[in-house]
């Protein structure tokens, strides 16, 4: 999905941990209830019927993927370990 994100697609996930870290509903994509097949009907409409808010929740996404650059996370990761040494 960090890729998806990365490229500018609005996502459409299920409301689960993991993708509820990646995906802020409304702003970089859409989470819909698990199992809930007219939820994600209803996102996919709605994304698909409108492209300037396909390209808005897309460029959101780009923006918001940043936090988890690589460069970002290996810094973040020196910072915790350098509290221990």
């Amino acid at each position: 999905m960090m890729e998806t994100v990365a490229t500018g697609k609005p996502i459409i996930a299920t409301n689960v941990r993991g993708n509820r870290d990646l995906v802020r509903d409304g702003i970089n994509g859409y989470l819909v209830p698990v199992n809930d097949i007219e939820a994600i009907a209803k996102a996919i409409t709605k994304l698909a019927e409108n492209k300037i808010l396909r390209t808005k929740i897309g460029e959101e996404g780009k923006r918001i993927i940043q936090n988890y650059a690589i460069e970002k996370v290996l810094k973040e990761m020196d910072e915790i370990y350098s509290l221990y040494l």
